[in-house]
């Protein structure tokens, strides 16, 4: 397995997975949420945060094919939020390539890497029913 940071030619297999994110996770927890938002505004939103200062989208390889992936950002401390402060967006690892330690090693790198960026606080967010997120979040050694 290879993590490693995406470029400018990855936003398409990123938009992909996070696709294949929202049909598993939003569309068994959440009617509220546009299932086909990846598909419509995807490539765009990742193109930013890709490119903006403090922003990382990762990627997960595994025998040349695109596993997984990890998108997140740090901000600065504002008026609003007193401390820099990372979030993770979003993750997702395919079905047939879970249980191998990817989703961790994703998360793992993305705390060093906002450690690194000066963030002294991590956000996740999850569905509570998604028990393994919850769990992992609350696992993390930060």
């Amino acid at each position: 397995m290879n993590i490693r940071q995406a470029t400018e030619d990855d936003v398409l297999a990123i938009v992909q997975l996070n696709h294949a994110l929202f049909q598993e996770d939003a569309g068994q927890r959440d009617a509220a949420v546009n299932l086909e938002w990846a598909q419509a505004h995807g490539r765009a939103h990742f193109r930013r945060l890709m490119a903006r200062e403090g922003g990382l989208c990762l990627l997960a390889i595994e025998a040349g094919e695109v596993v997984g992936y990890l998108a997140g950002y740090v901000c600065r401390s504002s008026d609003y939020t007193l401390v820099p402060t990372a979030e993770l967006e979003s993750m997702f690892v395919q079905a047939t390539s879970r249980s191998q330690g990817i989703g961790t090693v994703l998360a793992q790198r993305f705390l060093s890497w906002a450690q690194e960026n000066g963030a002294v606080r991590i956000l996740v967010t999850a569905y509570a029913a998604n028990e393994g997120v919850v769990q992992m979040a609350h696992c993390a050694d930060y």
